[in-house]
This record gives C-alpha cells, sequence and structure tokens, in this order.
C-alpha cells in the first residue's frame, strides 16, 4: 500500500479537468465574476461527491483585493492570495484536489502549491512550498488536516479557517 504522502503525489499527477480515476480538480479557470458581486470578485459553486452516500456543496470565492477560500462541509479553507501584503500564493490559487487517498471510499482534500514571503518593504524573502492533505472523517462529516506527510517534509500552517 503507498504511504499518504505518495497517494498525494500520484494524485495531483493525474488530476485534470475531466477528472479522470476519481479525482476531481477545482481551478481558478473556473471562476466566474458573481452576478451581483462587487467589481472585480470571483466565484465557483458547485457539488462534490465525497462519497458513494456523500454529497457536498462547495464555493470558491475570490474578493477584489485577491484574496479568497473554499467553502465546503461547513469548513473555510484558505486558497487563494494574490494581495500583496507580504506573503502571496503562487499560482494565486492553490491547487485544489478531491481524490481518495487512502481508498475508504471519500475523497480526500489536497491543496497544493507555493507560498511566496516577502518583508515589510515586499522584498522577496522565500519560497516555501505548501502541500496540506486533508483526510475527510465520515463520523465527523468534515476534513481533517494529517500532520505529517513524511519525515522531513515542509509542512506549512494549516490552511483551514476555524
Amino acid at each position: 500500500m503507498l504511504s499518504l504522502a505518495a497517494s498525494a503525489c500520484l494524485g495531483l499527477l493525474s488530476c485534470s479537468a475531466d477528472q479522470p480515476q476519481g479525482v476531481i480538480r477545482i481551478d481558478d479557470s473556473m471562476f466566474q465574476p458573481p452576478i451581483d458581486g462587487i467589481y472585480g470578485s470571483e466565484e465557483w459553486t458547485g457539488t462534490i461527491v465525497i462519497g458513494d452516500d456523500r454529497t457536498e456543496l462547495a464555493m470558491v470565492e475570490v474578493t477584489s483585493k485577491g484574496n479568497g477560500h473554499l467553502t465546503i462541509c461547513s469548513q473555510m479553507f484558505r486558497v487563494y492570495d494574490s494581495h500583496g501584503d507580504l506573503d502571496l500564493f503562487d499560482p494565486s490559487c492553490l491547487d485544489i484536489t478531491f481524490v481518495d487517498l487512502n481508498n475508504d471510499g471519500y475523497r480526500d482534500l489536497v491543496l497544493h502549491g507555493e507560498i511566496v514571503e516577502s518583508d515589510d518593504e515586499e522584498v522577496f524573502i522565500r519560497r516555501v512550498p505548501v502541500l496540506q492533505v486533508y483526510r475527510f472523517d465520515d463520523n465527523l462529516a468534515r476534513f481533517e488536516l494529517m500532520p505529517s506527510l513524511q519525515p522531513g517534509a515542509i509542512q506549512a500552517p494549516s490552511m483551514l479557517w476555524d
């Protein structure tokens, strides 16, 4: 059996818009201006089949200031940052992937990208890779952060907003 880290990497490599092998991916090419929204804001709304017996409404909202989040299962995940306020994502929208990594019949959530850190003067400091894996817990009906992918893995702060 593959480790969770290896499964996450394979899941990310197999992603595409047509959802092969049970993989669902959301990216910023799917975002649209809201009907009565603020100029410059974008959103996406859709249904994610988490498992055979569970479907959840999902929404990505991006503000006109360039910050955004994914809402699913009554949880909010920071997934978009193009606003030059110390740190931003590269690409601006983290890769958002739903894929069953542990073969429990439920799709887990993988967020992947980089944080570009800068100081108060907007001088580049460093790039920090982000790979966050949230396992879907059917008993709690929510995603739970997997604390460690592998020894030595760079673990950025959780993207979950409680």
